[in-house]
This record gives C-alpha cells, sequence and structure tokens, in this order.
C-alpha cells in the first residue's frame, strides 16, 4: 500500500536466507501501473481478496475461543513472516484483544504439544497444519 499512499510501510522484513532485492521507484511504479489498465486491474483484484481474507480473519478472532483467536493470530503472522515470528506474547494479546497472560498460557500448551517453539525474540511454527481450526 505505501507504493500508492506514500505513507512508510508498517513493517519490517529480515530474510532468512541469501536474497537477491530489486527497487523501484513509486514514480516509474505508478507510471508503468497508469500505462498498464490490465496490471491496475489484477493489483486491485489482489488488494480486495487480502482486504476480504483480512476482514473474515478479525471476524474469526473476535468471535473465537482464546485459543482459537490465538492459533489465528499465529496464522495471520505466518502469511506475513513466515515460519520464524519476531512477536512477544504481549504482541500477540494485543493483536487479538486479551491480556498478555492468557497469550502466555495458550502459547505454553501450543509449545507443549509440538505446534510451536519458544524462543529469544519470537516464536518458531513447528507443525503448521495444527494452526487450522
Amino acid at each position: 500500500m505505501a507504493l500508492f499512499d506514500g505513507e512508510p510501510l508498517s513493517v519490517s522484513l529480515q530474510a532468512v536466507e541469501e536474497t537477491f532485492v530489486i527497487a523501484i521507484s513509486r514514480d516509474s511504479f505508478l507510471r508503468f501501473v497508469g500505462n498498464n489498465p490490465a496490471v491496475a486491474g489484477r493489483i486491485a483484484s489482489t488488494i480486495g481478496k487480502r482486504f476480504k481474507d483480512a476482514q473474515d480473519r478479525m471476524v474469526d478472532m473476535a468471535r473465537g475461543a482464546v485459543e482459537n483467536r490465538v492459533k489465528n493470530a499465529l496464522r495471520l503472522a505466518h502469511s506475513q513472516f513466515g515460519v520464524v515470528l519476531p512477536l512477544t506474547h504481549q504482541e500477540i494479546a494485543d493483536m487479538i484483544g486479551i491480556s498478555r497472560e492468557s497469550a502466555t498460557r495458550v502459547l505454553g500448551r501450543l509449545h507443549q504439544t509440538g505446534v510451536i517453539r519458544i524462543k529469544r525474540g519470537g516464536i518458531v511454527i513447528v507443525n503448521e497444519g495444527e494452526l487450522n481450526i
């Protein structure tokens, strides 16, 4: 979205393996999209789908039991960060509107059952299939 609204990104990224990065200026990108209506349509479609998916996840998290809400938050974070989630228990709790203590209890159970591994600096998804609700 930062390419369209000019605002800084609200996330940071860290490569977990050797990576080749290509950058394109905002002006060049907007000019390209403006000259290619099919590309603009695909971008709009992708943004719309992602927005709907995010809405669906938020509704699920708001309605579900605490453990399901934590699992949903982990799935969402997994889609953004990959297997290693650079999140604290407090950040997960804040994402879904529960106390840090509740998040810690659920994360502890998920750790004991082998779904995640808790390590300094984050959480590692060990068994992604168990996050499906």
